[in-house]
This record gives structure tokens, sequence and C-alpha cells, in this order.
């Protein structure tokens, strides 16, 4: 097993053990689950990019493989290790130690002053209060761009299973079966446009019109 991989597993059950609300998992995402992830963004996209909760790094690896600009990628953390992790990790990227619903004051305004047309999230959102999650999907929505994706996994695959999720409008979903457990990657909007049609999307899988 490759050496960071290692370190990634030893800090990832290191911040497991100190406060599992904060976690939400009993493994690092998968490779299969990260790529789902970063599949929705475009290759080579040169916008801004803003990963919520990265842990240990695994989705932000399958993002930056994507061709991302680092200098233009953001990973916010609430877990000073984790975030230390991900800095050594990803020496070229911008790491941001603070809370997700404070998005707005953690980024500069350069970053927000057009709105953002990915977010991305590996925060466990159901391990929360109504209170939180409404303020972390508020600042969601109010970041996005009119048609923005704001692409979440969950272990939940209940039919109700964004019911904590207000405000925002689902546009995809697919199952991530090669995961320990088995992941359901969902796609938010904020303009209302649902079932797969908006932005090329279709079945879980991104179309052929630049989403990979």
């Amino acid at each position: 097993m490759p050496r960071k991989q290692i370190a990634s597993l030893m800090m990832f059950g290191k911040a497991l053990l100190r406060d599992q609300r904060c976690i939400g998992a009993v493994t690092p995402s998968s490779w299969a689950l990260s790529r789902r992830m970063a599949s929705y963004i475009p290759e080579d996209y040169d916008g801004y990019v803003v990963e919520l909760g990265p842990g240990t790094g695994s989705i932000t690896d399958a993002l930056l493989k994507r061709g991302l600009d680092p200098k233009r990628f953001y990973a916010i953390e609430f877990t000073p290790d984790l975030a230390e992790h991900v800095r050594k990790r990803f020496p070229g990227i911008n790491v941001v130690v603070g809370d997700a619903a404070n998005l707005k004051e953690l980024l500069p305004p350069e970053v927000t002053e057009n709105g953002l047309e990915y977010i991305i999230s590996g925060l466990p959102l159901r391990a929360m209060g109504q209170e939180k999650v409404d303020q972390i999907i508020g600042t969601i929505r109010d970041n996005l761009t009119e048609n923005g994706s704001y692409v979440q996994f969950t272990y939940s695959h209940a039919r109700n299973r964004n019911r904590i999720i207000k405000d925002l409008h689902m546009r995809d979903t697919s199952i991530v079966w090669l995961n320990v457990p088995p992941a359901r990657v969902d796609v938010f909007e904020t303009n209302g446009k649902s079932n797969g049609q908006a932005n090329g999307f279709s079945n879980g899988k991104p179309a052929a019109n630049g989403h990979g």
C-alpha cells in the first residue's frame, strides 16, 4: 500500500476516534466514489471549485486529476488535523480551516463575487442537527450560480433521504456500489430543473457535452 494511502488511513482513524460526528463514515471514500463525485465537473475546468469536508483527500485527489487549477481549488475542512493533512498532501491547493456554514466569510471575495458553478461536499449532513444543515445549505444556495451544481454523497438510500436539504432541487442521482458501504451521489441545483435533464445530466452519468 502506498505511503500516502497509509498516512491517510491513519489520519482518518485518528479523526474518527476523536469525533465520529465530524466524519460520518467508517472508511475513507473509495476510488469509485471519488471518481463519481469528480465526474460532474468538466475536465480541465478553469473556474473556482469548492470542496466541503475533504477529510483525508480521497475526493480531492480525484478532482485534481480532472485537470482543475489547484490555485482555484478551495477545500474547507472543520478539523485542523485533517486540514493540515490535506494541505501537506496537496500543497498547491487552498485549504481553509473553518465551518462550512460560514462559506462566504472563509473564501476571498473574488471567489464568490460571481457565484460558484461547482460545490462538492463530503459533509455528514445526516449526522448534524437540522439547524446546522439549514445554515450549510443556505450558504451553498446563496453562493451557487443559477445553474450551479452542488454534489453531495450519502450512505442513506431512503426515498426521503434529502428531506433535510431545503430550497435546492435534485437533478441527478446514482449509486456507487464499489464503496464501503455503498453510497448514493446526489446532484442539486437552485433553479428548479430536475429529473436529470438540466446541464446534460441523465441517469447518474454526465453527458458528452463537456461534463466528462
